[in-house]
């Protein structure tokens, strides 16, 4: 476990410090605590907050940020921000203090949206026409294409894909370095040759930017027109625009369908592709889950009752390439003993 404590920087900075470093003394260092600390740390900053508290209208505009979470995450966010805005009242920094919201901790309540083969092309095609219809000087719309592409090839999380620099982007080998993760682990994610294509193709406009240090090994990869890594929040925007040209609804802020549906999609096409392929979906499940940054394997697991949801005989594909295997399992073991 990495115990680094996080550097703060928004206004809010010393009081989250303090909140943190009273909640370690109290019940030890907690790497999720600290990891949405550090995330309300950098929305502060993106978002220009700069009051010492926290509004009613703050809050609603944070809620509007997040929606794209899954309502279980979102829960968890809100349970540290509850606490720590009682924290910053007893301090006399009144802050609004919002009602928790109840979430049931059961792994099979979520469903995620799962894209088909034709609206994930119609995702593509919508962000490959996507026009500018003002001048912006920190547009994200030419990266667009490419990102949803890595995020449905790779299954990385969007905050990954976000914080990759160029020197994390290996094309001789076909492989992305993943070094700042959700759960803390390094990871290697593989490039098919059509994303290799794409990303060559972006590099060499991207390129073309006439900002000093672009393609440095420490600069971003993902960039808006001014060279900086794109926001969250603007990715959430435009691809809400994306989903309405593909004429894809978007039912709700936790029902979606929304980017990280792309991850949860990729996830349940690699199943499909592993039986097509004549491999067993269980066998490979440990590989596909640590290709994911999965800690457990039962977090990848559920992907396949959703395969099977999506495409209802693909259990039975599955079973008919493992036939016979028990027969094979019992043969063999019989063999052994009466050796």
């Amino acid at each position: 476990m990495n115990n680094t404590f996080p550097k703060f920087s928004s206004i809010l900075a010393p009081y989250l410090s303090c909140f943190l470093s009273e909640n370690m003394e109290n019940k030890g260092y907690s790497k999720h605590l600290a990891d949405i600390l550090k995330n309300f740390d950098n929305y502060l900053i993106a978002s220009g907050h700069e009051k010492f508290y926290f509004t009613q209208d703050d809050y609603e505009r944070w809620v509007k940020h997040e929606e794209c979470n899954d309502i279980h995450t979102f829960g968890d966010k809100q349970h540290v921000l509850v606490k720590f805005f009682e924290y910053m009242c007893r301090l006399g920094q009144e802050c609004f203090i919002p009602r928790p919201i109840r979430v049931r901790r059961s792994r099979n309540e979520f469903v995620p949206y799962i894209y088909s083969h034709d609206e994930i092309q119609m995702l593509f095609e919508a962000s490959d026409n996507m026009r500018l219809k003002r001048r912006s000087h920190r547009s994200i719309l030419f990266t667009m294409p490419i990102l949803l592409r890595t995020l449905y090839s790779t299954g990385m999380r969007l905050g990954e894909a976000l914080r990759l620099k160029n020197k994390d982007v290996r094309l001789n080998e076909g492989i992305f370095d993943l070094n700042i993760t959700k759960n803390g682990h390094q990871r290697v994610c593989a490039m098919n040759n059509s994303l290799k294509t794409c990303i060559i193709q972006y590099l060499e406009y991207r390129n073309r930017i006439p900002i000093k240090g672009i393609d440095a090994d420490d600069s971003p990869f993902f960039v808006t027109t001014i060279g900086t890594s794109p926001g969250k929040s603007d990715v959430y925007a435009i691809f809400r625009r994306i989903l309405a040209n593909s004429g894809i609804p978007f039912t709700g802020s936790w029902k979606g369908p929304n980017i990280h549906s792309l991850r949860h999609t990729a996830c349940v096409h690699a199943l499909i592709r592993m039986v097509q392929n004549g491999m067993d979906m269980y066998c490979n499940l440990p590989v596909l889950s640590a290709y994911l940054g999965h800690i457990h394997c039962y977090d990848t697991e559920r992907y396949i009752h959703l395969a099977q949801e999506v495409f209802p005989d693909i259990i039975t594909k599955d079973l008919a390439y493992t036939n016979g295997l028990d027969d094979i399992i019992i043969k063999t073991l019989k063999s052994n003993e009466e050796k």
